[in-house]
Parts: structure tokens; sequence; C-alpha cells
């Protein structure tokens, strides 16, 4: 901002009548003897050039990394771990918490502590009859490996009154009641004396999780792959490898083809607008983002796309376009405006590439309020991007702190009265207490600011009577 703006808003100040040169004699010590600073500040200099010397390291960021890798690590740059082993969700020896944070620098030969995680606590009570609700021996599976659960058999029987892969009964062994993690659990499976032979259904009106459910259900490989298709529409059958009414064992595979729908090929939006951008993706189906960012680059040239021209893909499939917005920035009238006004819709300018910035000063004003916005270096023009907005903020007007003791009365309420009137005439603010004081014979006003001190019309003044 030019000296010039500044002074145009701040008057001159004038020099006390007090002010004269000073005067200054200079004092001579005593010499001192430079042999006693010499043989401490050698000792301290050689230790400083010492630790300066010593070979530093940077600590990586270890959380997740296994026991094995830090080990590695450690051994690698002399640094001696010490570990403290707690039960966690996580695996068994992976870190979950290191003393020194990442980036922070150590020297070798220094210790490193590591929290590492013993795997989950065997001791954690387990809810056996959540598992014994389940039905299929994919679920157990799955229910096992989600619960960190190891110490587990499979038994099967033959049961041909069951789907196979059906859960027949679950028990502790021993029966003791409460699961514990480390207890062991048996689970009975039923299979059947002969191979299940299946009849394979029409899947032209079944859905893709349907046809993936139904081979979970009956032991069977169902494969889904999907395919572009003019003719059939999106997630409808294509073809099917076996067809209605053959069979099929449950160690044969099922190949089930999908419809992903016609193709749609990504074209150049260099050469569209936004607009043109916007009716083609309606047109095509595809959920389309348009963004817009100040760049060197003219308005509504395209910046960039989130996917390649001229690649194929599915409808409905995600696209973000930006655009330009050129390399100006408009800037509005922001006078007598919030501060935290003004600072909001810079962020919201950053946010798109406009990179300004703010140098605040403040001054004292009569006619604008504190926190508000007395100038601004540009006001309802454009700037180029990156530039810096000079901003003179109020401070308030400026006040003489009266004497409040002069406005005690005969009694608290009088007097709270007329120091309510005072401050008002001085433009003051100030906050009111009032003590009881059983001792007191008189009226006392206290202030936290002396009376003559100059300060802001805001700041706070608190004043308290006691009577």
């Amino acid at each position: 901002m030019p000296d010039d703006f500044l002074k145009s808003l701040t008057p001159p100040e004038e020099k006390p009548e007090s002010y004269q040169p000073e005067s200054f004699v200079l004092v001579k010590r005593k010499p001192f003897n430079i042999r006693w600073f010499a043989i401490p500040g050698i000792v301290i200099i050689g230790g400083l050039v010492w630790f300066l010397n010593q070979p530093k390291l940077i600590v990586p960021d270890m959380t997740g990394w296994t026991l094995t890798d830090a080990a590695t690590w450690a051994q690698r740059y002399d640094v001696q771990l010490v570990l403290d082993g707690q039960y966690a969700t996580d695996p068994a020896d992976i870190v979950l918490v290191q003393a020194l944070a990442s980036g922070t620098s150590m020297s070798l030969g220094d210790v490193l502590e590591l929290t590492v995680s013993l795997g989950p606590d065997p001791m954690e009570v387990l809810d056996l009859e959540a598992l014994r609700a389940l039905t299929t021996k994919t679920d157990v599976i799955a229910w096992l490996d989600e619960h960190a659960v190891e110490n587990f058999t499979f038994v099967t029987v033959i049961d041909d009154a069951c789907v196979p892969g059906t859960v027949v009964d679950i028990a502790l062994d021993p029966e003791d009641g409460e699961w514990l993690r480390s207890d062991s659990v048996v689970i009975t499976i039923s299979t059947q004396s002969e191979p299940v032979i299946l009849t394979v259904l029409d899947f032209s009106s079944i859905s893709a999780d349907a046809a993936e459910a139904w081979g979970d259900d009956n032991g069977v490989d169902v494969v889904i792959r999907r395919s572009f298709s003019y003719l059939v529409a999106k997630e409808k059958l294509i073809s099917q490898s076996l067809s209605e009414g053959s069979t099929l064992s449950q160690d044969t595979s099922l190949v089930l083809e999908y419809s992903a729908g016609a193709p749609v090929k990504i074209p150049d939006f260099s050469s569209m607008t936004p607009e043109a951008a916007k009716t083609w993706a309606s047109s095509e189906n595809i959920a389309l983002t348009v963004e817009s960012r100040y760049s060197s680059l003219p308005s509504q040239t395209m910046i960039s796309q989130s996917l390649k021209s001229g690649s194929t893909v599915e409808t409905q499939t995600k696209l973000t376009v930006v655009y330009s917005l050129g390399g100006e920035v408009n800037v509005g009238n922001y006078v007598n405006q919030s501060l935290l006004q003004l600072r909001s819709t810079i962020e919201g300018l950053n946010a798109q590439g406009a990179n300004l910035s703010l140098s605040i000063t403040e001054q004292y004003s009569t006619s604008v309020s504190v926190n508000r916005i007395i100038a601004v270096s540009v006001s309802d023009a454009s700037v180029p991007i990156g530039s810096t907005l000079d901003v003179v903020v109020s401070l308030g007007s400026l006040v003489e702190v009266p004497d409040f003791t002069l406005s005690v009365k005969s009694n608290w309420v009088e007097t709270y009265n007329a120091l309510l009137s005072s401050a008002k005439a001085a433009n003051a603010t100030i906050r009111i207490s009032v003590t009881d004081d059983p001792d007191s014979e008189t009226i006392q006003v206290t202030q936290s600011l002396d009376p003559g001190v100059i300060t802001s019309s805001a700041v706070l003044i608190d004043v308290t009577i006691t009577y």
C-alpha cells in the first residue's frame, strides 16, 4: 500500500512540549581478565561442535509397520528399540504407537520406544449365541475371521435332508459356559452322501447379486462378467454358460454375462464450453461435475478432465471437468464490512485458485465500528491472481477513560445510573459489578483502567461498586 494512502487516513502526531534531545555519558568499566572465561568457553564450544557433528536421522512414521521391519530399520541405524505390547484389533507384531513423532530427528544409538500389538485379547468374552444364529458355513467362516477366532474345528456329518454346507451344531469344547476367544469351538456342518446335482435356472430375470447368492446357497461357483451392449439394457443378462434346465454339480462353475449398457466414448472437452459439456453429459447419461478455477488460461478454457479423451466407460460413470475463470479476480466493495466477512470471501476465492492475501493494518476511527473495514486498496475492481489486498481495520474510536469515582452518589442505585451516564458521555464500554460489603460504611468505586488512559471504545472496562 502506498505511504500516502495510510497518511491520508491517519493525522500526523505532534511532538509533546517536553520533547528535548537526550545526552549520553560514557561510563568506563574496569577491564576483566579474559582467561576467566577462556577455558569454560573452549569446553562449551568443543561440546557444541561434537554435538553438531553427530550423525542425525529422521524418524519415519512406523505406524502399521511389522515388528520385523522396525527391527531391521533400528539395526541399520544402530537404534535401540524399547517395546511395550498391548492387545488390539490389529494383528500381532504391528506397530501401534511410537514415542517420537515422525519427522523428529534423533542421533545414531538413541533409544526409540514403540507400542506393538499383541493381537486381539485371548481373554475377551465372545457372543456364542450370535455365532449359533448363523446357518451356513460361509457365514460362520466370515464371522470367525471378523472376530479373530483361531481355535475352531469343522466337523462334517452326512445329512441328506439338509443343503450341503448347512450348520448343524456349534458347541464349546469343553462346554463351560462363557466363551473366551482362546477357547476351542466345534462347528458341525452337513454334507450329503452323494454329489448334489442342481438344475440350472433361467437367469434372464435374476439380478447379478441374486445369482451370486443362489450360488452361495447351493455351493456353486457363479462367475459374473459384464460386457458393453447396444441391444441389452444395463444389468440385464446377455448369456449364461449353461442353458436353463440343464444340470450341474457343485464342482462346476456357471458363467453369467450381464450388460454394462451401451459404451460411452469420452470426448475432448477442450473444444466444449461448460454448457456444451453439461448438454453432452445429460444426453449420454454420464454423472458430470463441472468445476471452475482461476488460472492463467483464458476464461471458459478447459484446464483438465478426470477421464482421458477417447476412453470408453459405462453410463452413470462419474466425470469431472475443470474450466478456467481467467487470471483476473473480481473484488467487491468491502468498506464497513466486518473483517470476518472479508476473510470468508477471500477463503472462498482462494479455494478456486485466486491465491489472494491480505495485508492488514489497524487504526482508530470515530466513524467505523471496531473490527470493521475502514479502507481497502482495491474496491469494485479486478486484480490478478496472487494479488495482495491492503486493508485498514478499525480499532474503534479513541476514548479517554473517565474517573468513575466522581460518579459516587448517596446510594448504590444512583451511583450505578451515574456510572452509565459517565460511560455513555465518554463513549466508553463498561461492565458494572455490585458488591454488598457489610463492613463498608461508604460507597466505593474501583475501575480496571486508570482515569486518563487512552484506549479504544471497544475495550471493556470493569467497574465495581462496593457499598
